[in-house]
Order: structure tokens, then sequence, then C-alpha cells
């Protein structure tokens, strides 16, 4: 395993940053990478360590737990936002569905400011692929009441996340294709992930390559050779992938389609921020680290 690399918030080389806000969750999970104790990111501490990053723009993915139940939620919005970054919510959706002044409240924000929203619908709509994944057979009923509520006060920047396990959930790609024409007014992107064996995970002989998805992808007619010409990102288009192709993003219609292999191997491009930490860091080494890899 490669050292993990360090940066002072100066000096942060990480266009894409992860950041734990804290522990605490609304649901359990099955399939979650984040099953370790962190301390609730402090305001104070956010505010200035993002001041300090050498570039404007870095995505910011608040990730947990659950960001939207955090007491300081908006206020993280509000730092990310002032600083020039672009703040992404991944969210399980639970408290969008069932809360509407919330989901009010969160599209308000979104209209006047810049903001991305991260649903994981990893079980579709089957009940038993819910109950596993997501240790509740009902969830997938919430976050369509998720989509409705955001589609509803016209929050057009989501994007539906699933991540892929091998032998388990590759029945439901094609209708996650479908939600995303059903929810075409709000949703920009599908994507998509493979499992990676990191925290609470469901065990699988090998984890999707991104080629493996993309002929996964031709093969059941959901993108086309023409569509994979589209492409805006892809790891043989940057030096530092060093060959690697771990992540393929193109464009079909008004959506993109992002295929990846994050939290499977090393990535230049994410880092994390957190735990209250003087600090950014690999995302990959630092994750398996924590887990005794």
């Amino acid at each position: 395993m490669q050292k993990i690399k360090r940066y002072q918030f100066k000096d942060n080389p990480f266009p894409v940053l992860f950041c734990d806000v804290g522990k605490a969750c609304n649901m359990n999970c099955n399939v979650c990478y984040s099953k370790y104790d962190i301390d609730d990111i402090d305001t104070y501490y956010l505010d200035k360590a993002l001041a300090q990053f050498p570039k404007k723009n870095v995505h910011v993915i608040l990730v947990g737990g659950e960001p939207t139940i955090s007491p300081h939620f908006f206020d993280y919005l509000k730092i990310i936002n002032k600083h020039g970054h672009l703040p992404y919510i991944s969210t399980n959706g639970k408290r969008i569905g069932k809360d509407d002044k919330f989901a009010k409240d969160l599209a308000d924000y979104c209209h006047e400011n810049r903001v991305r929203i991260h649903l994981p619908i990893s079980g579709g709509t089957d009940p038993e692929l819910n109950q596993i994944i997501f240790n509740d057979e009902n969830a997938y009923k919430f976050k369509i009441k998720a989509l409705d509520n955001l589609q509803k006060y016209s929050v057009d920047k989501v994007a539906l996340s699933v991540v892929i396990i091998k032998g388990i959930n590759e029945h439901i790609i094609k209708e996650i294709f479908e939600l995303g024409d059903k929810y075409k007014e709000i949703v920009q992107a599908l994507l998509f992930r493979s499992q990676a064996n990191l925290g609470d995970y469901i065990p699988q002989e090998k984890h999707y390559s991104t080629n493996e998805f993309l002929n996964y992808l031709l093969v059941n007619k959901l993108a086309t050779k023409k569509d994979f010409s589209r492409v805006f990102s892809a790891g043989w288009l940057y030096p530092q992938c060093e060959g690697r192709n771990c992540c393929y993003k193109f464009l079909q219609g008004k959506r993109y389609i992002e295929i990846c292999e994050v939290l499977t191997q090393p990535c230049w491009m994410r880092g994390k921020i957190g735990n209250n930490q003087p600090f950014v860091e690999n995302l990959f080494e630092g994750t398996i680290e924590q887990f005794g890899g």
C-alpha cells in the first residue's frame, strides 16, 4: 500500500474532496464505507481551511453519516460557497423525502447558490435489494419521494448515484436509466460506482472495472459507441492517471454518465478533509488505513 500523503491546506492538490461532517445518520446501511468514529466537523475549522486553498472551484462532497441531519448543514453549504467552491450533498434522501419544509428550504438555497445533490439509489425500487443494501426494504419509497420533492421545487442539479455490486444488483441498471428519463427535468447525471471492500460491504469476488461496465452498457443497449465518443473525462486523458482508466464520463443527451472505480484504488483527483485535522490527505490510502487494510 502506498504511503498516506498529507498536505497543508494552502497546498491542497485535490480538485475533489470528501468531507465527513459527522457520524450521526438516520439509516444503518449494509453498504457504507463510513463506519468509523469521526468528530462533527467544526464550522470555524472548515471556514479557515477552505479560505487557504490555492485554487477555487474545489468540489467538496459532504458525506457522513448523513449530512442533512447535521444542525450545521446549511452553515457548511454557506462556507463552501463563500470561498468559491462547489458543495455536493451526498444524501440518502430520507429527510428530503419525509420533511417537506426542509425540502423547500433546501430548494430555496439551491436556487440562489451553486449546489449539487447526489442521491444513492443502488437498490432501485426492488424491496429485496433495498433490504440487502440499505437494510430497509422500503428505503426506495422515501428516495422516490425525495425525487418528487426536488422536482416539485425545481432543484435541477441532481445526480442518481449507484454502487454496483457484481452479481447482486446489475439488473436495476436499466431502471436507473428509466428513472433518469422520468425525472429528466432535474436529473443531470447518472453516477455508477464499483463497490469497494471498505467499511461495511457485501462480499463480491471482484469489483467491476470501468471497461467491463462500459461493455455492459453497450451489450444491454443502454449506451452506444457514439455516446462513448462524447467523453469529456477519462483516465487516459490525464498523465497523472499513469495509464489507468478507472473513471469515464460521457454525455448522453442533456445528461452525463459517469463510471468510476473510486475507493478501489488510489486517485490523484480525490482527497479528504475532516475530523478537524490540520491537513488534507489521499482519500484511498487514508481510508484503507482506518480500516486496518
